[in-house]
């Protein structure tokens, strides 16, 4: 950086409420469509009921995860790159929880109605049976033996055991043998904060 500043130039029309965000836009004849989410970090699904949300004013269609596996939706993954993580394992997102959810505001069903309120209080009818499992959200109890499983597909909670100056069995070898050989070895404990992203509004679109 050459030390120069660029002003930003959007700031005056958000702060002067001018800033144009997808709840602005009006569509006409477009449908509202609203999640209906887990109150719990972790809990496996019974049974979810979308009888009384089906039949309610406005509502044109009540999705759960058995529609979408019907319908051949499969699920979200997003692989992040990570040198010496080739064998990170890349748990599914599904769109819609089926039999468990894994954080407090899973998505569980998908209320569409044709407006908001009408969706919103369809949302309220839909009944989800959970059994309550016990959660852990501290990184470090989440490595300890006998902690929550959160994927079964990721043994002791561990995605990745990340080697980024060993990744070659060759290389840690000889890391290894460095080590051995130290006169000295200090050990050092990071916590890092977890990165949250706050934008003023998610991702957004409108199908037509």
């Amino acid at each position: 950086m050459d030390g120069s500043f660029e002003p930003r130039l959007e700031d005056y029309r958000l702060l002067t409420g001018a800033g144009n965000f997808q709840d602005d836009a009006a569509w006409p004849g477009a449908a509202w469509g609203v999640f209906v989410r887990s109150p719990h970090a972790f809990a496996d699904i019974s049974g979810i009921d979308t009888t009384a949300a089906r039949t309610a004013p406005g509502v044109l269609a009540v999705l759960t995860a058995a529609d979408l596996d019907a319908a051949g939706i499969g699920t979200v993954s997003v692989p992040v790159p990570v040198p010496g993580g080739q064998n990170m394992v890349m748990t599914h997102r599904p769109s819609l929880a089926g039999d468990c959810v894994r954080h407090v505001g899973d998505n569980v069903a998908l209320v569409v109605a044709e407006i908001e309120a009408e969706a919103r209080d369809a949302a309220e009818l839909v009944e989800v049976d959970y059994a309550a499992r016990e959660a852990v959200t501290d990184v470090a109890r989440a490595a300890e033996p006998g902690a929550p499983q959160l994927w079964p597909d990721a043994p002791g909670n561990l995605a990745v055991e990340w080697h980024p100056h060993g990744a070659k069995p060759e290389e840690r070898a000889e890391l290894d043998r460095i080590f051995a050989g130290a006169a000295h070895v200090a050990y050092l404990r990071l916590v890092n904060q977890r990165i949250v992203m706050a934008p003023m509004e998610p991702r957004a679109g409108v199908a037509l």
